[in-house]
């Protein structure tokens, strides 16, 4: 885990002065290490070390059986198989574990940085000066820098790591990860936490333009939380999700319309969707 100093040379820009700036994820030491082997993609990558061992053993088994014990191959590797989980001592695996195997593998766009190495050519921190009407008005949002296309994963919720009886009940940057995990980009995250609400932004019709999406490093087998983009989005645009009718409720606003309108989709996805 990496983090910065509050200095000007070394954040991105409007960075706020009384939150850490964070490049991963800050885990709570009071999660079990079970369950960091999990999330963190331990237990996948061992599992996939121990396939590649039950493949080898399998292999190397049926050379040295003759044609008869060829022609009952099935209870042949199985015997192997067996044996070498056994050997490995790999424990059963869980419903966390088979919760894990749900989540798509994915991956951010890659991309250069820019001078100070941890702002993006694709998005940046604003000040929102306009419309009038704007929510939060005189506050902050991430823009994009470029057009941004629908399908892509384009940024990480960098956040501290907190199991639910550590999470703060009141702070408005927090995301449910997995299990009793949340992320909370209160005190310490990335640009992420500056992604706002598409209420009063855009209509209901037109929905968020990114979504939080849970997705596994292709490479790691990390669990992370990727901002997913659902809609073309111009250069200039505001970057904007949904909150959740839960959120709003919990603050006694309330607000119309369904959790998630079928009209929210991927644009990518509801073209593969029509063919």
């Amino acid at each position: 885990m990496t983090t910065l100093t509050n200095s000007s040379s070394s954040l991105p820009v409007n960075w706020p002065k009384d939150v850490e700036y964070l490049t991963e994820y800050r885990y709570h030491p009071s999660i079990s290490s079970d369950l960091l082997d999990v999330i963190q993609g331990k237990r996948q990558l061992k599992a996939q070390s121990i396939s590649a061992n039950v493949e080898k053993s399998v292999n190397s088994s049926n050379k040295s059986q003759d044609k008869k014990q060829n022609s009952d191959s099935v209870t042949g590797s199985s015997t192997v198989i067996d044996r070498v989980m056994q050997d490995e001592q790999l424990p059963k695996r869980t419903e966390l574990e088979l919760e894990y195997d749900e989540i798509p593998i994915g991956r951010l766009l890659t991309v250069p940085t820019l001078p100070n190495g941890h702002d993006s050519p694709l998005y940046e921190i604003r000040l929102i000066t306009s419309p009038p009407t704007h929510p939060v008005l005189n506050s902050y949002g991430l823009f994009a820098c470029t057009t941004l296309r629908p399908g892509a994963l384009l940024l990480d919720y960098i956040a501290e790591v907190l199991p639910d009886n550590v999470t703060d009940p009141e702070s408005d940057y927090t995301l449910h990860l997995l299990d009793c995990l949340n992320l909370d980009a209160c005190k310490a995250g990335n640009q992420g936490r500056f992604v706002n609400d598409f209420r009063q932004i855009r209509t209901q019709e037109q929905g968020p333009n990114v979504a939080w999406d849970l997705y596994r490093c292709e490479t790691s087998g990390q669990v992370r939380m990727g901002c997913k983009i659902l809609k073309r989005i111009e250069k200039d645009e505001e970057l904007l999700c949904t909150y959740g009718k839960l959120f709003w409720k919990s603050r006694g606003i309330p607000v119309k319309g369904e959790e998630w309108e079928d009209g929210w989709d991927t644009e990518s996805d509801i073209e593969d969707a029509s063919d």
